[in-house]
């Protein structure tokens, strides 16, 4: 299974980490959390996230 951490998931979906942080905070993604309390984000996220930027760049046309 293939995971990132929030830098590396920022880097993969060209958003922000503080963007990241508040799409989780609205429950619009979700990540999980590794012992030492870090996030990390799965491979799945990745197509869900683009998803929502797309429904965003939509919405604010």
């Amino acid at each position: 299974m293939t995971h990132y951490s929030i830098g590396e998931f920022a880097k993969k979906t060209w958003l922000s980490i503080s963007k990241l942080r508040y799409y989780e905070q609205e429950k619009l993604i979700y990540s999980l959390r590794e012992k030492n309390n870090r996030r990390y984000y799965k491979e799945s996220n990745i197509a869900w996230t683009q998803f929502i930027i797309k429904l965003k760049k939509r919405g604010s046309q």
